[in-house]
């Protein structure tokens, strides 16, 4: 999708061509979620296109509830406690420190965020 912000709760979104994917449940993931605005315009945009219900994950405030109102089903990673928690970090966390070479890293060597 491409999104355009214009405020906090003014959010517009452009879906590409769908064609080939009837029948499929889009799932939507956003990384931070305040308002919600944007998964819900997008929920909104691939029904009109005929798609399933989404599956959403993530939010703020009421953005659960509205998100809901459009969603199939709502989930969240556990890293904030959350009614809507379903996807567990620590094995994936706990698989990532494994995959660390043994070998002490310089500051040089760690990603930057």
């Amino acid at each position: 999708m491409e999104k355009t912000r214009r405020g906090d709760y003014d959010v517009s979104v452009e879906l590409p061509d769908l064609v080939g994917h009837a029948g499929r449940a889009p799932v939507l993931v956003d990384d931070i979620v305040s308002s919600g605005r944007t998964l819900i315009a997008a929920a909104g945009l691939l029904a009109a296109r005929g798609m399933s219900r989404t599956v959403c994950a993530l939010f703020a405030g009421d953005a659960l509830a509205r998100i809901q109102s459009v969603a199939t089903r709502v989930v969240s990673c556990d890293n904030v406690p959350h009614p809507s928690n379903a996807i567990p970090l620590a094995p994936l966390v706990a698989r990532a420190l494994a995959a660390l070479p043994d070998r002490p890293r310089t500051r040089q060597e760690y990603p930057r965020c």
